[in-house]
């Protein structure tokens, strides 16, 4: 069972909702349910807020960790079939980003 898988498993049952009910919510079949609480089928970013909101919780205490992880697979799916002219602009905003999120250094006088 991954971390998410656990979390689903563990919000779903403190609101005392078994897989049927959580699906029915959900729009998914309780199939669906199952695999993602046993790991064999990872949720999309759109999936985990709809989890988090269906449940009332917030997200990040349905993603935790994974949510990292989740942001990059739907940027990788974001970036499929994009030019490698765009992509380069891409990969150039992100550098600039990236400079903006380092600590300044202060100059000694």
């Amino acid at each position: 069972m991954t971390e998410f898988g656990a979390r689903l498993r563990k919000f779903r049952s403190d609101k005392g909702w078994n897989q049927e009910k959580l699906a029915e919510e959900m729009a998914l079949t309780q199939a669906s349910i199952s695999q993602f609480e046993n790991g064999t089928r990872q949720p999309t970013p759109a999936l985990v807020e709809k989890f988090a909101k269906v449940l009332g919780i917030p997200i990040e205490s349905l993603a935790g960790e994974d949510s990292t992880v989740m942001e990059r697979e739907r940027l990788m799916r974001n970036l499929k079939g994009l030019s490698p002219e765009t992509l380069e602009k891409i990969n150039a905003i992100v550098e600039m980003i990236k400079q903006g999120e380092r600590p300044k250094r202060q100059d000694k006088k």
